[in-house]
């Protein structure tokens, strides 16, 4: 087996379609009923977008005579609050495994990693060889997330907008009169439950979001975005994104209600004002929720979302990785 640190503009076309084929034969296996596997174009778009702070990633690839049999990535940040950590993700072909690939893989990412001490895996799906592996090597639950999704058939009628509060509605750039507004209701989510994740998805500046959405329209994406005021003080807001080659797909980014303004059903409000926004192509929007976080999943099943299932993300010290 032979192993190749490389940046993904450097991958040649037909060793990014065996990635791709490596992601697809490795869904279908671990998760036949659960994930829909974007088209090879929105793979490669995503893989190409920052996410969150972190920069786009290298890779490392495993080859068994010359076949990618399995892949490795390392995403890392400039931004101080995510200094310490790296995120990381592995793929091994299911009839590959068992032979040490992952582990292999993980040792060669480990120079990647440029002193960050501790290594975050966004993903671990329950009851899949990849949990039991990354417990063998150290990882830890940080953080369990329910995976939710809503047909937009089923979708309900908006609530009322509360006495005293407007709503503003948006797609594409955040508009220059309500970057401020925007800014300082993701930095509300300060106290929402985040439980032992190593990555600061806090923090945000116009500059953070204004690189962000670029990136992502950039890629060929989509937003929208439902802002609540009270007067001129942001009440709470909800964020959905498409992702080139999903049309029919959307996905719910953030949504928060300011503390000053809970207790008033405004979570509800905003959600159901943006299911109205949605192109008719959109036929079923996604999201995921922190399992703990009762609150919001109630809300997310009154608009007629379900559960479809659970998965984790996991962090390690590098220096407790047992390789």
């Amino acid at each position: 087996m032979d192993l190749e640190a490389v940046e993904f503009e450097r991958i040649p076309e037909d060793d990014r379609r065996a990635l791709y084929a490596v992601r697809v034969e490795c869904t279908a296996h671990d998760w036949p009923e659960k994930v829909a596997v974007e088209p090879y174009e929105g793979w490669v778009a995503a893989v190409q977008m920052s996410m969150l702070s972190f920069a786009p990633p290298h890779f490392v690839l495993a080859r068994d005579n010359g076949r990618v049999v399995g892949s490795a990535t390392v995403r890392l940040s400039d931004q101080p609050e995510n200094a310490h950590v790296a995120i990381y993700g592995s793929s091994v072909r299911p009839g590959h495994r068992r032979q040490g690939i992952g582990t292999a893989l993980l040792r060669a990412a480990l120079p990647l990693l440029r002193g960050r001490t501790v290594i975050e895996t966004r993903r671990v799906d329950h009851g899949t060889g990849g949990e039991h592996f990354a417990a063998k090597l150290g990882f830890r639950t940080s953080i369990t997330w329910t995976v939710q999704r809503l047909a937009c058939a089923d979708r309900p009628r908006p609530d009322e907008v509360p006495a005293g509060y407007r709503l503003v509605t948006w797609t594409g750039p955040v508009p220059d009169e309500f970057l401020g507004h925007y800014v300082e209701g993701l930095n509300a989510m300060v106290d929402a439950p985040s439980d032992d994740l190593a990555v600061d998805t806090l923090n945000r500046t116009p500059q953070s979001v204004r690189l962000e959405e670029a990136d992502h329209l950039g890629s060929g994406g989509d937003l929208w975005v439902v802002l609540a005021l009270h007067g001129d003080e942001v009440a709470g807001l909800t964020e959905l994104r498409r992702f080139r080659g999903e049309p029919d797909t959307a996905f719910q980014w953030d949504t928060v209600v300011t503390r000053a303004h809970r207790g008033r059903g405004l979570g509800r409000v905003v959600k159901t004002h943006m299911l109205q926004q949605l192109p008719p192509e959109v036929v079923r929007v996604e999201t995921q929720t922190n399992s703990t976080n009762e609150h919001m999943r109630r809300v997310n099943h009154s608009l007629g979302y379900v559960d479809v299932y659970t998965y984790s993300s996991i962090n390690a010290r590098v220096a407790d990785l047992r390789l």
